[in-house]
């Protein structure tokens, strides 16, 4: 009956011992979910904080370009208002420019007709044909009130 005994409390030593292992296997297993879950926290926490820091240099170098670009505009602009009051000053100062051009005169008793840009003159018996100007016709001939 002893034997039967020592048996049995064998049996529920090898039974506890069994037990025993499977509880420091699921708390080593839950350790290692433990520890797992710390890892990604922290790298979570390392990803937001550099997202972070990424996010406020972007926010500074937009806020310098935006600085930039309209002191450029600025500058654009009043160079254009002032080139602007320099017109507007030379204009009321000098008034407006005026081009002399030399004209052919054609006196009244003579007839002039001009077709496809070329001018028909007909002058006291003296006739220019086609030419683009009187000038330009080669005639030497022309009535002294037509060269002046």
């Amino acid at each position: 009956m002893n034997e039967l005994k020592r048996e049995k409390l064998r049996a529920q030593v090898k039974v506890n011992d069994a037990l025993k292992q499977q509880v420091y296997t699921q708390v080593s297993i839950t350790k290692q979910q433990q520890e797992n879950r710390t890892k990604l926290e922290e790298e979570y926490m390392r990803l937001e904080k550099k997202e972070m820091r990424y996010k406020s240099r972007l926010k500074h170098a937009s806020a310098w370009l935006k600085i930039i670009l309209l002191g450029i505009f600025s500058l654009l602009m009043a160079i254009l208002l002032t080139l602007s009051v320099y017109k507007i000053y030379r204009v009321a100062v000098d008034g407006p420019m005026e081009v002399e051009k030399q004209v052919d005169v054609i006196p009244d008793e003579c007839t002039q007709i001009r077709r496809n840009g070329k001018v028909y003159v007909s002058c006291d018996g003296v006739t220019v044909n086609g030419a683009s100007t009187i000038s330009e016709s080669g005639v030497k001939n022309i009535p002294d009130l037509i060269t002046q």
